[in-house]
């Protein structure tokens, strides 16, 4: 037969109620000290969410005790309260820890994108682009989270590198406009040395009547014999200009097409002033057959030239 406790045992011995109340109670104290002087990591913010669920989940355990109720009704609405800003913290700083994540990411992919040069424009944009999306993202990090500090370390650094990269890329641009611009003036004059060789190659599409005018132009074309001196000079003028501009981009000089390019646009630099000594020449001539050069062509070959 087992022994019945005492009155006096019986009194001493905690009640469950009672045991759930200073559980919980310490559960809170520990909470709201762990995060008193934030930022605090992730970690510690999930430590203190995870350590006001429990006190919250113990109080509603005794919610219905009469011995402790009045407690609970009191502390329930502060713990929850307390619950939900804990989870806000951590859900901004788990944000801005994985912000900065990413932001590092597109930093290591722009920065191992681009060693090794020269590189295609693309590849130049597209490094640009990431060095951009880094910095938005560390931009966005919050005063009050543990990553701000080293977001605006980070800041300086992926600032100047895209400053870098996106010059590079202007840089690149420029050569390539400039670089369209004198293929176009070369393959405009490959297709006017054709068209002369081979008149019927402009007679061969079939023209509507609303393209009547251009076909008499082409046809009076086909008697020329090379491209008007204005348009010429027109397009010289056009391939400095994209030239100058590629020149004015930070070590464009040292771009691998700079130099030739400054040829080739220097080579139509030369036939202008040969031309221009030309003209000037027939101007003094006494025999007085100076032409008009807004109606003389220049020839599309050395070959047509001498005829």
């Amino acid at each position: 037969m087992f022994n019945q406790p005492t009155q006096d045992e019986t009194s001493a011995q905690p009640l469950p109620a009672s045991n759930n109340l200073a559980t919980a109670s310490k559960l809170a104290w520990d909470a709201a000290v762990m995060v008193q002087h934030p930022p605090h990591p992730v970690d510690v913010w999930q430590q203190a969410k995870d350590k006001w669920q429990q006190a919250i989940a113990l109080l509603e355990s005794i919610s219905n005790d009469p011995a402790v109720a009045a407690q609970v009704k009191e502390k329930l609405p502060t713990y929850r309260e307390n619950y939900a800003a804990i989870s806000v913290r951590l859900a901004a700083e788990q944000s801005a820890a994985d912000q900065l994540q990413e932001a590092q990411n597109l930093a290591w992919q722009a920065a191992v994108a681009v060693q090794n040069p020269p590189h295609a424009l693309k590849v130049w944009q597209t490094a640009s682009s990431q060095w951009q999306a880094a910095i938005a993202l560390l931009e966005k990090i919050p005063r009050t989270t543990t990553a701000f500090a080293k977001s605006q370390e980070k800041l300086v650094t992926y600032r100047n590198n895209y400053d870098i990269i996106h010059q590079r890329a202007e840089t690149e641009t420029s050569a390539l406009i400039a670089l369209k611009k004198l293929s176009e003036t070369a393959v405009q004059l490959s297709n006017l040395a054709k068209n002369k060789s081979d008149p019927s190659a402009q007679n061969s599409s079939n023209q509507s009547a609303i393209d009547k005018r251009s076909t008499d132009q082409n046809l009076t074309d086909q008697n020329s014999t090379g491209m008007a001196y204005q348009d010429y000079t027109r397009m010289v003028q056009e391939m400095e200009e994209a030239l100058a501009q590629f020149a004015s981009q930070p070590d464009a000089k040292k771009h691998l097409i700079y130099s030739d390019l400054e040829e080739a646009v220097e080579d139509h630099r030369r036939v202008l002033k040969l031309w221009q000594s030309y003209t000037d020449f027939k101007k003094n001539e006494p025999s007085g057959l100076y032409e008009n050069t807004a109606t003389q062509f220049f020839p599309v070959s050395a070959k047509k030239a001498l005829r």
